[in-house]
């Protein structure tokens, strides 16, 4: 459970870089070593 609530911190760090960053979700997600995965558990 503790682990879903850091993966989840990072998220949220992640996605307003994401929003304005102009790339696609995955291409993204490879640059800055986020699990896709991750993102639709």
């Amino acid at each position: 459970m503790v682990k879903r609530g850091i993966v989840w911190c990072r998220w949220q760090r992640a996605l307003p870089g994401y929003w304005n960053s102009g790339l696609s979700f995955a291409e993204y997600c490879r640059i800055h070593d986020l699990k896709l995965k991750a993102a639709s558990k």
